[in-house]
């Protein structure tokens, strides 16, 4: 059926299964539709028999989805896995600030060439504020945390228990969001 355009005209629909859906939650995700932060609707949905656009019978209940405000496009609620752009700049600024703390506490804050180093690793990462004296005292605080005085040999000693447990904490969730290459350079 055409109408006089030539465009198809829209046939009512006598019968059919229509979803309500049911917004339970809301935040902000990284949509793989659009590719980037937007914000989502949790939602949860009951089927209808519907005639004539009436909802009569329940026909069950629907998996629970994420739909994306921009896009309005459902993925399943795994979708929330994925970090935000946001959070995922956070956790390599944290990965690159814990790992470079774990290199000078192997030894390395008795050169001036390997701090300014460390230092222009983390700025780099986007910490702009960080010091050379900072990075220092830090692996200080660590080094007491491990038992070791200034005079003992710190390179000759594994990390100390408090920069192992960070170093778990920071690269176990940060690691299955790298491609090999990007693991590979933290």
């Amino acid at each position: 059926m055409r109408s006089a355009k030539g465009q198809r005209a829209l046939r009512p629909v006598l019968c059919g299964v229509r979803t309500i859906w049911d917004a339970v939650g809301d935040g902000a995700f990284f949509c793989p539709g659009c590719g980037g932060d937007r914000n989502y609707r949790r939602l949860t949905g009951r089927r209808r028999l519907t005639v004539l656009g009436v909802p009569l019978v329940r026909r069950g209940e629907t998996e629970p989805v994420v739909e994306c405000a921009a896009c309005l496009t459902h993925y399943a609620p795994e979708a929330l896995d994925r970090p935000t752009t946001t959070r995922f700049s956070t956790m390599l600024r944290e990965a690159v600030h814990t790992v470079t703390l774990a290199v000078l506490a192997a030894g390395g804050t008795t050169s001036r060439t390997v701090l300014e180093a460390a230092v222009a690793t983390v700025r780099d990462a986007g910490l702009d504020d960080c010091t050379q004296e900072q990075l220092f005292t830090v692996v200080e605080v660590l080094a007491a945390d491990t038992g070791r005085g200034s005079g003992s040999d710190p390179a000759a000693e594994a990390c100390g228990p408090t920069l192992a447990i960070e170093l778990h904490e920071v690269l176990a969730p940060l690691a299955p969001h790298l491609a090999t290459a990007g693991r590979e350079s933290v």
